[in-house]
């Protein structure tokens, strides 16, 4: 119990002023630390991990429910690792508390609850993240004490690990299994897989039509470094000249270590440090764009969007769909159309563009995209590929009318 009071004593600090608040940080990562140590853990997180293991120990045997009358709250954890609260009077669920219940002290401290376990859960994505940029390993005992944690243990079960033979594996239960569902034993101590390490295995698009397949959402996908590297980035001259009227353009990105000016080798750049930057650096261009390309039409956006049609397409058993460069081409039985992957704009072939309007997302449906977070864009490019596809089921008159 006591790293709650020293968690507490930091959710506290923010009372006070930013002097304040770094001080009581500082305290609670030296506490916390002190206590890992006598404790014999190395990692202050696996400290912390298995005192809240205990405390969690409740709901990870199942629901905690609170009853009244026919009314019945249930705290539980989701196969993702979230907290979530249901409400439901009979076999009916609610969307909110009774108002007449809401200050019931069993339901108020039920409610507290859920939102220490989703700060929590917070925190277990943030050190899951660490976890894989220190590429901290995992051996079984870990997995073993980890496994009674309501939060930690959903986690670590869609997560796709490495072995110290450089083999991907999926964590199946007991066992773990290759992207193809083929049994494999690991060898050595697990760490948590990034990006890179399936470009270098060869098994990238492996790993993509497998979690495609199976619906497991990533928890993360981005990353803070602590390698005391610095990825600089440099723009062609003309500042505070004449030629400041043109828009600025990238000149060269590279990398140097923290407090100095001279330039790394990109060989001794950590591959995944390497592969962040690069993408923080896409995203910059996409955001701050001022050219006359499409925004979002990005290498990586589109490469990612690509994958999706192409699993989605497989999946469904959609021969009526292939790729060029940034588009999307579909055959449909009304007429050959082109969409992008980075506008989502339809045009038919031949033939002008065909306007088809997203709805809104109160009234969108639900659509499975294997992130964190869901990009409405990619969404939209996904419902639009699927509708075209199948445009002899379209009954729209605005949009037949456009195809007639």
């Amino acid at each position: 119990m006591v790293p709650v009071g020293y968690m507490r004593r930091h959710a506290g600090s923010r009372a006070f002023g930013s002097q304040r608040q770094a001080s009581e940080r500082t305290a609670v990562r030296i506490g916390v630390e002190n206590l890992a140590r006598t404790a014999g853990y190395a990692d202050p997180r696996r400290f912390v991990w298995s005192v809240e293991a205990r405390e969690g120990a409740d709901l990870a045997a199942g629901p905690v429910t609170v009853a009244h009358g026919d009314v019945t709250l249930g705290l539980s954890v989701t196969s993702e690792g979230i907290p979530e609260l249901t409400v439901r009077r009979g076999q009916r669920v609610l969307k909110a508390v009774p108002a007449g219940l809401r200050k019931g002290r069993d339901v108020v401290a039920l409610r507290a609850r859920q939102a220490a376990l989703t700060r929590q859960a917070a925190r277990v994505r943030g050190a899951l993240e660490a976890a894989m940029i220190a590429q901290d390993p995992f051996t079984g005992a870990d997995f073993a004490e980890l496994s009674g944690h309501p939060l930690v243990a959903p986690m670590l079960g869609t997560l796709v690990w490495v072995d110290d033979q450089g083999r991907t594996l999926w964590r199946d239960g007991e066992r773990f299994r290759a992207a193809d569902g083929t049994p494999v034993t690991p060898r050595g101590p697990l760490r948590v897989a990034h990006p890179a390490d399936l470009v270098a295995g060869g098994t990238w698009v492996a790993w993509q039509e497998r979690l495609f397949a199976d619906e497991c959402r990533q928890p993360f996908k981005r990353v803070f470094h602590e390698h005391r590297l610095v990825a600089r980035v440099e723009f062609d001259g003309g500042f505070l000249t004449p030629a400041e009227a043109d828009l600025p353009a990238i000149a060269g990105a590279y990398f140097t270590r923290h407090g100095e000016q001279a330039a790394q080798p990109l060989e001794s750049v950590p591959p995944v440090v390497f592969s962040e930057a690069l993408r923080d650096l896409d995203l910059v261009v996409s955001v701050a764009h001022a050219g006359g390309v499409d925004p979002e039409a990005t290498a990586s956006t589109v490469e990612m969007r690509a994958a999706l049609v192409r699993e989605t397409a497989r999946l469904l058993r959609l021969g009526n769909i292939s790729f060029r460069g940034a588009h999307v081409l579909i055959d449909g039985a009304l007429g050959e159309y082109s969409l992008h992957l980075g506008s989502g704009t339809v045009h038919r072939r031949p033939g002008g563009a065909v306007c088809i309007v997203p709805v809104g997302s109160q009234h969108r449906g639900r659509l499975f995209l294997p992130f964190a977070d869901d990009d409405p864009k990619t969404a939209e490019i996904m419902s639009k590929t699927l509708l075209l596809a199948r445009d002899h089921e379209i009954r729209d008159p605005l949009i037949l009318g456009q195809l007639a």
